[in-house]
């Protein structure tokens, strides 16, 4: 921490995570000395204090000062700067925070994909939201879960059906059980037999449960 003040006349401020790759040493050990006090009860100086908890760390200049020289150093006005500074770091955490809240899916943290105005009625739009993850919500409403939410249904939640077609050809359908497996689309699956229709619906299932990295359309042949 010394070391990352040095020849500076204000603080530093550092991402937690840099320190750990900075000292290789364990997170928990870093966030005990600095949560601890330790540098204070050692230096008898100011030390490490959190902008925001366990996440940004500040680092006082005093760190790297002599004793003889920290009379010019702890005056109101210092202390006052160092306040300004984290309030302001702390304002732009929250705006972070809120801007992690609004544009990543609540449950997976994946990024907005599409947003913008559809039309309800001829006489009224509505606003939609849709994530990378596939996590889409219409005016507010879920209308597609995220793989990650934990009321994400299972497979027993929805019902299997398999009908052969004209050409002989087998296709698997699938319908919700319950409310929350009817926000989750598995489009109907062809197969040669009954049996790869019907697994060929698992697979789907397992694809969009994110229980699989892919998922072929369509059997070969």
């Amino acid at each position: 921490m010394k070391k990352l003040v040095k020849g500076r006349d204000e603080p530093a401020i550092v991402l937690m995570r840099v320190l750990v790759e900075t000292t290789t040493l364990p997170e928990g050990w870093i966030f005990n000395i600095i949560e601890g006090k330790y540098l204070e009860e050692v230096t008898q100086r100011g030390g490490a204090s959190w902008v925001k908890s366990g996440r940004i760390v500040l680092i006082p200049v005093s760190l790297d000062i002599e004793p003889t020289d920290l009379n010019t150093l702890l005056q109101d006005q210092v202390f006052r700067q160092i306040e300004e500074l984290k309030t302001e770091l702390e304002d732009g955490c929250a705006d972070l925070d809120e801007y992690q809240k609004r544009y990543h899916c609540p449950f997976c943290g994946a990024e907005l994909f599409a947003a913008g105005r559809y039309p309800i009625d001829e006489h009224t739009d509505g606003y939609f939201e849709s994530f990378v993850c596939g996590y889409t919500v219409h005016e507010g409403q879920v209308s597609i879960l995220c793989p990650k939410d934990p009321g994400f249904p299972k497979l027993e939640d929805f019902d299997l059906t398999v009908h052969r077609t004209n050409d002989g050809q087998w296709v698997c359908w699938t319908a919700g059980k319950t409310s929350q497996a009817r926000l989750v689309s598995i489009p109907p699956c062809p197969g040669r037999t009954e049996e790869e229709a019907r697994r060929r619906v698992v697979e789907h299932y397992e694809w969009v449960a994110r229980k699989t990295k892919s998922f072929t359309a369509f059997p070969d042949g």
